[in-house]
């Protein structure tokens, strides 16, 4: 896993610093950045992930994760309910987050940032950022370092630029 400092001179490759001149990166430098992201990603100790049947780690082109798309709904509320949240006394914000409810869809990895509509009538609109969740052990880690071999091979991912794998984990230690 790349440290910190690699992954902070990798970025500040490709993107401008504040109170510096904004000149955009030259080819040269945007590609001397994305090969090495991609010679860090290919590396044999990257793409091991822990086993949950032994001591020998695996490939994580090995391993299958199922992502689930959780999008917040309103759920319909009928009349009743509007009028007994009223004799309640509550007030409209929390009669809105009762009314709110987490729908799960099984998505796959190449159709993660492709465009998606947020209602049910509402356009479409380009993904621009996922955000992975769950419980220790859930395969958040797995899931990340699939993505950035994949990318890093060139089976994932062909319209990013870069893809930076920030370990958090080993942010919070420092």
């Amino acid at each position: 896993v790349p440290t910190a400092e690699e992954i902070a001179r990798q970025v500040a490759t490709l993107l401008p610093s504040p109170g510096l001149p904004t000149a955009a990166p030259s080819e040269e430098e945007i590609e001397a950045a994305q090969a090495a992201l991609r010679a860090t990603y290919l590396k044999p100790h990257f793409a091991l992930v822990p086993s949950f049947l032994g001591d020998v780690p695996l490939s994580v082109s090995e391993v299958q994760c199922q992502l689930m798309l959780l999008e917040q709904v309103e759920v319909q509320q009928k009349q009743e309910e509007e009028e007994e949240r009223k004799k309640r006394g509550e007030d409209h914000v929390q009669a809105r987050q009762k009314g709110l409810t987490l729908r799960r869809t099984p998505v796959k990895i190449d159709a993660l940032f492709k465009p998606r509509s947020q209602g049910a009538e509402g356009p479409q609109k380009q993904v621009q950022r996922a955000l992975l969740t769950g419980e220790a052990g859930m395969g958040k880690t797995t899931l990340t370092k699939q993505l950035a071999h994949a990318w890093a091979q060139g089976t994932w991912g062909e319209e990013f630029k870069a893809l930076y794998v920030l370990p958090v984990r080993a942010l919070q230690q420092r």
